[in-house]
């Protein structure tokens, strides 16, 4: 077994010589999971909640270097436990490899960039797969008779398609009220910005991509900026309307300026 963190003397005593299927249900905790391609289970040491992956031990080196890029390109990941490969059970079968995560990366590839025809590919196989699962539901019995999983598949190609477009469309910043238009607009697609982050192009012209955060989060960070406490639609739209500023300043004076400045001088020039 080959570990990144420091092994963990109950892991060392695990069935490594049985199927992960047949290991005794009591030592599981049942968590929601989505469909996978192999025998996934969840179990709890103590405080913590470890997932184990059966799978071929090419699949299994696959993630492990897939997991490593993540993290080292900062994206999030879950911290790999560990793998055990060259298993066998009490007959010298072999048996797939075991490692410990909560993503399926087995299948996953890094490009540098996505052509459109790769991303349109993407986006594709995304809603095929959703439509899929809804007529699984609906052949269980388990979904609503007015759901009709072409409609769904159809609606998240267009939302997705409206998301790309406004976090890459160029856009004309020399007016601070388009600015403002685009961040609303991403907001009526259900998405906080935190950030904005401009590139300057040929023609006056940049294109701008903001960074999504989590619920609550804004009326934390307008109230540490400005000292403003708001519900957090409302400290959404004054956080997007100084960051929106910010951008514009930026893009007129020619520098970027710390966010503390582009607080004070919203708060002094705009509010």
């Amino acid at each position: 077994m080959r570990t990144r963190v420091d092994p963990r003397p109950d892991l060392l005593g695990f069935r490594w010589n049985t199927p992960l299927l047949d290991w005794p249900d009591d030592e599981f905790v049942r968590l929601p999971n989505g469909l996978h391609r192999h025998v996934v289970r969840f179990f709890r040491l103590e405080r913590t909640v470890y997932a184990l992956k059966e799978l071929p031990d090419t699949f299994a080196r696959r993630e492990c270097e897939m997991i490593t890029l993540l993290r080292s390109e900062r994206l999030p990941a879950v911290t790999l436990v560990g793998v055990a490969t060259g298993r066998t059970d009490d007959h010298g079968e072999p048996l797939g490899a075991l490692r410990a995560y909560l993503v399926d990366a087995e299948t996953a590839k890094v490009h540098p960039n996505l052509s459109e025809g790769q991303r349109r590919r993407d986006v594709l196989i995304g809603a095929e797969n959703v439509a899929g699962g809804l007529l699984d539901l609906a052949a269980q019995g388990r979904s609503e008779d007015d759901i009709d999983p072409a409609q769904v598949a159809d609606g998240l190609i267009g939302r997705y398609e409206s998301l790309w477009t406004e976090l890459t469309a160029e856009e004309d910043a020399s007016e601070l009220w388009r600015i403002h238009v685009r961040l609303q607009r991403l907001n009526e697609l259900g998405f906080d910005t935190e950030e904005v982050h401009l590139a300057q192009l040929d023609g006056g012209r940049v294109r701008f991509g903001p960074s999504i955060v989590e619920e609550g989060h804004h009326k934390r960070q307008l109230d540490h900026l400005a000292g403003i406490r708001a519900h957090e639609n409302q400290a959404r739209r004054l956080l997007s309307a100084m960051r929106g500023y910010g951008a514009w300043l930026s893009s007129l004076e020619g520098r970027d300026f710390p966010e503390a400045v582009v607080a004070y001088r919203w708060l002094t020039e705009r509010w």
